[in-house]
């Protein structure tokens, strides 16, 4: 301009607009003669296609790590300045900054082509967090998008953002005893032990802000092996409840594993011992163990395991104690008669029936198992029945069993024998 109007004529005017962020646009002006006369006033009507737009990543809060905690977060796309609407055609989310964290970032939910309105529409894209390792993380958001172009046509141009996030562990290691120096214990038959089950800190301490207060209890198992100890109970923080321990058996190593489950009915708070398991020691030649903690678990109210916990475990060891002038242990160290135990088992191998003898030291409750070589129990023949001190037999019934290794086992709940024998058919 200026431009030379004729009375009652129009004259169109094309504007170029300068591209902000590389995206381009236009914009169309109408101006037309208001009245006939030496004077005009003009009338801008737009149909900009200026691709004014904001796209906004996310910066997620600390998230514990595992697969079992996520946060979640909104990206955002804005169409600031555009009359024209501005269509997200697609997300993707890919590797950032030379990391490869993207697999801890997804879309929420299902996402489809979405139109975002002129002049400050916006669409919230939700992004879920959910970290596999501890850690600062970050991945890349790609908005694929389609609207005018600076010449009226369509075009396509991409947004891309930074998506943020900290993955975080809690490490807790548990020990028997003491975490810097477990103990050797010892003592000499029947005597009693208290076994600790200490945490190096309390399960609430030093955590980040979003997690840890929906701990209510925990699982661990405590190995030993067979026969060393006589289990009587687990003594329990105040506020937790146990059930009877689960017990499992290795053959292979002789150990005996017993599973304890605590619960409490609110969140656990400043405690850092689990348990302190009583056991008495047997009066048996297997006279020295590792106790050894392992598989600790620690889960919410609904009872589902949580896995923020990041735990590792260190053992300790017992040794029976055949000295300080116990004259039971010395007369069982020669084999006396004080000892309850099994004698022979005729025939061996088994064919069908065999005959079991056996002496008892003192008037007691005797049990007698068959085993299996797994340490499974696949038939009782004596179950807490009281008996005399002296020599008894009592007969192995083969039916029912399969050909193997097995092995009879006799406790008086004080001492522990055990006797192996073939059963061929």
């Amino acid at each position: 301009p200026p431009y030379t109007i004729p009375a009652g004529g129009q004259q169109v005017v094309n504007v170029a607009a300068t591209a902000i962020n590389n995206q381009p646009g236009s914009y169309q002006a109408f101006v037309s003669i208001a009245e006939p006369c030496n004077s005009a006033t003009s009338t801008l009507n737009s149909i900009f296609g200026f691709n004014g737009d904001l796209a906004v990543g996310t910066n997620h809060p600390p998230t514990y790590i595992g697969g079992c905690r996520s946060d979640i977060k909104n990206a955002t796309f804005k169409n600031l300045s555009s009359n024209d609407s501005i269509t997200v055609v697609s997300l993707l989310i890919t590797n950032a900054n030379g990391a490869n964290d993207a697999e801890d970032f997804q879309l929420a939910s299902s996402f489809n082509s979405t139109e975002v309105n002129p002049n400050g529409g916006s669409l919230d894209v939700p992004i879920l967090f959910q970290p596999l390792a501890a850690g600062a993380d970050s991945a890349a958001l790609i908005f694929t998008l389609q609207g005018k172009g600076f010449d009226g046509g369509d075009s396509t141009w991409f947004d891309t953002v930074i998506l943020k996030g900290v993955g975080v562990s809690v490490q807790r290691t548990i020990g028997v005893g003491s975490i810097t120096a477990p103990p050797q214990y010892h003592t000499t038959d029947l005597g009693t032990e208290q076994i600790p089950i200490v945490a190096d800190a309390p399960i609430d301490a030093n955590a980040p802000n979003n997690g840890t207060v929906e701990a209510y209890g925990y699982q661990f198992d405590v190995s030993w092996k067979r026969d060393v100890f006589n289990y009587t109970s687990i003594t329990a923080p105040t506020g937790i409840t146990f059930g009877p321990p689960t017990v499992t058996y290795n053959a292979a190593t002789d150990m005996e594993t017993r599973t304890f489950r605590g619960t409490s009915l609110t969140p656990l708070s400043g405690e850092t011992t689990l348990g302190t398991i009583n056991v008495t020691a047997y009066l048996n030649k297997g006279d020295t163990t590792p106790i050894v903690p392992s598989n600790v678990e620690w889960f919410g109210q609904n009872e589902t395991t949580l896995c923020y916990v990041s735990t590792a475990t260190t053992a300790a060891a017992f040794n029976f104690d055949e000295q300080c002038g116990n004259t039971e242990v010395q007369k069982f160290m020669q084999n006396s008669v004080v000892v309850t135990s099994i004698g022979e088992i005729q025939p061996n191998p088994v064919r069908n029936n065999a005959l079991v003898s056996y002496t008892v030291r003192s008037q007691a409750p005797i049990t007698i198992g068959i085993y299996d070589l797994l340490g499974n129990e696949v038939r009782r023949i004596v179950d807490g029945e009281v008996q005399l001190p002296g020599t008894h037999s009592i007969a192995i019934q083969s039916e029912g069993l399969g050909s193997g290794s097995y092995y009879c086992r006799l406790t008086d709940g004080q001492q522990v024998s055990t006797k192996p024998f073939e059963l061929e058919k």
